[in-house]
């Protein structure tokens, strides 16, 4: 059961909200949210951004290991959601030219380089 609802879990975070393009699910549209959520700046004018960022890093962190290996990472169990975001933050500014793919996929490529699974996965 538990496999099976992370699985679930992935499948929703990962795939397309309803009604959102995938322009409003780029790095470029939801970076200074996200930003905003890990330095604990978050304002009225982007707690929109900062609360759907911190739902996609608590889900995706939270299946991380469960998913296949080419998207699989290790967060730690004591991970907070500002660590999490402050790896994806990271990443995002150290790879820009990527701003404009997905975010939840940039995510999960931010969790493998910060927090990769050992042999024992």
């Amino acid at each position: 059961m538990r496999v099976a609802t992370a699985i679930l879990f992935s499948v929703i975070a990962i795939a397309s909200v309803h009604g959102q393009t995938d322009e409003e699910n780029s790095a470029n549209s939801l970076f200074l949210g996200c930003k905003a959520f890990a330095e604990g700046q978050v304002s009225m004018n982007n707690v929109s951004a900062a609360n759907y960022c911190s739902g996609i890093l608590n889900a995706l962190g939270s299946v991380s290991a469960l998913l296949p290996p080419a998207l699989r990472s290790c967060v730690p169990p004591d991970a907070t959601g500002q660590q999490e975001a402050l790896v994806v933050i990271r990443y995002l500014e150290t790879n820009a030219a990527l701003m404009n793919k997905d975010f939840r996929t940039l995510t999960l490529y931010a969790y493998q380089q910060a927090w990769p699974c050992g042999a024992q996965r």
